[in-house]
């Protein structure tokens, strides 16, 4: 981990041609584990307002979202989720990564009914050939029918209420 961490750090000092340089940036963010991340944060406040990133501001965003995650601030990594899927233009591979993070949070909260439109949106977007793909494709159908269930259950209670009313 240290090792790529230099290595992509050598690779931005180096002077490589601009997506190297750019790719680096986005791997020394999303390998950031605990620390100092002001100086990561930094770089990537300068990337985002550089218009020829403008295309990839979702990577930006999921990369400063994996940093908000990992010192704990769950609120401001899910809206910096919610930002990557917002800009993502053309890159489905990051849209699905992002969807899938924020559905993972809200799951890990419990809130599988929040959760389920995130890995429904996940799954549609991924390819088939992502290595978890069946087992996203499997927690996603689950998803899908716990809420499709809890429609039933709210609609039902709320007919039975409607009927114990007087006309």
């Amino acid at each position: 981990h240290e090792k790529s961490l230099d290595l992509f750090a050598q690779t931005i000092k180096m002077g490589a041609p601009y997506d190297m340089e750019f790719n680096a940036k986005i791997n020394l963010a999303t390998s950031y584990e605990k620390g100092n991340s002001q100086q990561i944060k930094k770089m990537l406040g300068k990337l985002l307002k550089d218009e020829k990133n403008n295309d990839f501001q979702d990577q930006i965003y999921f990369a400063l979202a994996n940093i908000a995650y990992k010192e704990g601030d769950v609120d401001k990594a899910l809206d910096l989720y919610k930002k990557s899927v917002e800009k993502s233009v053309s890159n489905k591979y990051q849209k699905a990564m992002s969807f899938l993070a924020i559905g993972e949070i809200y799951y890990d909260k419990k809130k599988y009914i929040v959760a389920q439109p995130y890995y429904d949106s996940c799954v549609t977007t991924l390819s088939e050939d992502y290595p978890d793909f069946a087992t996203l494709s499997t927690k996603s159908k689950n998803l899908n029918e716990l809420a499709d269930n809890h429609k039933i259950v709210l609609l039902e209670d709320s007919l039975l209420r409607m009927s114990k009313m007087s006309p």
